[in-house]
Formats: structure tokens, sequence, C-alpha cells
């Protein structure tokens, strides 16, 4: 993946929520190095989080004091599971979300991250 996509595409996306909150919404982020998933064989959204946190653990980050949230961007798997298409998957009130990485997905991301 490309890293200048992948900050393009966050920093557009939350640059958009940013504006859509008067500016009072200051979100910030950083790309870790892409790394392969020790859990991306399971296809499903809990197992890749699992896995999320501990590349970030092992990286030197603590939760709820380096990061509060995950993005996830993964690149397409095929088939019919969870990453197989584009799009995205977060829940309500979750810390956590997936997208699938493309040149215009920051829409996805900014509708994952909190705004229609």
């Amino acid at each position: 993946m490309d890293e200048n996509v992948l900050l393009s595409n966050v920093d557009k996306a939350f640059s958009n929520l940013k504006a859509g909150s008067w500016g009072k919404l200051d979100l910030t982020f950083d790309i870790v190095e892409q790394t392969e998933h020790e859990r991306s064989w399971a296809d499903k959204i809990g197992q890749t989080r699992w896995g999320a946190e501990a590349i970030l653990t092992n990286l030197g980050f603590t939760k709820d004091v380096d990061y509060d949230g995950i993005l996830l961007i993964y690149n397409t798997l095929g088939g019919n599971g969870n990453f197989c298409c584009n799009g995205g998957v977060a829940y309500l009130g979750n810390s956590y979300a997936t997208v699938a990485y493309s040149t215009s997905s920051w829409a996805i991301i900014r509708h994952e991250v909190g705004r229609k």
C-alpha cells in the first residue's frame, strides 16, 4: 500500500470531520509501518482487533496512553469474508474500525470514524 495514499486519505477524512464539527473535533493519527497481520487468516473483525493491538504493543504503544482508537486499513483478500471487498466496518461506540485500501477510501474512513 502506498503510504502517501494512506496519509492523503486519512488526512482528508479527518479534515472533513473537523470541518463538519465547526472546528471542535481535532483528530490526530500516526501511520505505523505496514505489517502482516497475525490474525488476518481469521477474516473476523474481533480477531483482527486483537492482532492490531498486539502489533501496537510490540511497537511500544500503550492503549489509552498513546492511542484511543485503531483504524486498520487492509488490502482486500477476495472471497466472501469480512475483508473480501471495498468498504469498511465499525461499530457504534467502539474504538476500532476497518477500511479497505483504495485511492478513494477517504469517504469510507470518514463514515467509519463517525460521520455519514
